[in-house]
């Protein structure tokens, strides 16, 4: 590696975020994992953390959105930088990157540019490389894990008093100082979250079921042999057509069930 230029960020320009992996050893022994986002503003270093069971595109943007790090942090940079995760980049093309296209429309709700790190080039973000190593230190080593929302509310106490308070060892300033001139630069979030479940489409058969995930789903008559869009989240699936919402399920924990409403056939549309 050639020589490597420390620049510093113009308030409001950029974050930078990552995933951190944190191992849990249970009472028997057994090693299990969470990880954390870590989403952390260049300029002022202030950060937002938030622990999750899976590395997931609908956790990624969860963590952004809801109260998460643009509710905490009072605002959006114009850039977002990740790395190369394979929810967020999902090829590339003369080494360019393609982004998923879900996470496209995300930036665009948010008006974020998203921008990632050249391959193997850990150096380029190391604005979050390194907190992340500070909460595996000072906030993670020694802490009794008991849940993820207990953990997620200690994290943000502990970001509250002690992280977002420090005096970095880069800008020789408290953090939440240079977090408070930062604010005014970043952009206003938008009155509405944007929807993250997850989206899919599927053909009606002719007998109103759709399949999804191993199971079969009723729908109304006038759905049958047509498109629908399903959107998943937190096991829960509403069922589209264009506006309308046919049905709602929630998604078993089993497959090969028949999962449906007695009631979804009263008023059946003759087909054609």
């Amino acid at each position: 590696m050639g020589l490597v230029i420390r620049f510093e960020t113009e308030p409001g320009l950029q974050a930078q975020v990552d995933w951190g992996d944190f191992q849990i050893q249970g009472p028997d022994g057994k090693t299990t994992t969470v990880y954390a986002f870590v989403l952390v503003f260049g300029f002022s270093r202030a950060m937002y953390v938030e622990f999750v069971e899976r590395c997931t595109l609908e956790a990624f943007m969860d963590c952004h959105n809801r109260d998460g790090a643009f509710h905490y942090l009072q605002g959006i940079p114009a850039e977002i930088l990740c790395d190369n995760m394979k929810h967020v980049v999902i090829s590339r093309e003369n080494g360019k990157a393609v982004f998923n296209i879900e996470f496209l429309y995300f930036a665009h709700h948010y008006g974020f540019q998203p921008k990632v790190a050249p391959p193997y080039s850990p150096w380029v973000k190391g604005k979050v490389e390194r907190p992340v190593d500070y909460i595996r230190e000072r906030f993670w080593r020694g802490y009794s894990f008991s849940s993820l929302q207990n953990a997620n509310k200690d994290v943000i106490n502990w970001l509250n008093e002690t992280a977002n308070r420090r005096i970095h060892g880069t800008h020789r300033e408290p953090v939440d100082e240079r977090w408070v001139r930062e604010i005014p630069c970043l952009k206003k979030r938008p009155l509405v979250n944007y929807d993250t479940s997850l989206k899919v489409f599927r053909k009606v058969y002719k007998d109103c079921l759709l399949s999804y995930n191993g199971n079969r789903y009723q729908v109304p008559y006038h759905v049958a042999g047509k498109r629908v869009m399903l959107k998943i989240k937190d096991d829960l699936i509403c069922i589209y057509h264009d506006q309308e919402l046919l049905a709602s399920y929630r998604e078993p924990k089993t497959k090969h069930n028949l999962i449906g409403d007695p009631h979804i056939y009263e008023q059946p549309v003759e087909m054609t």
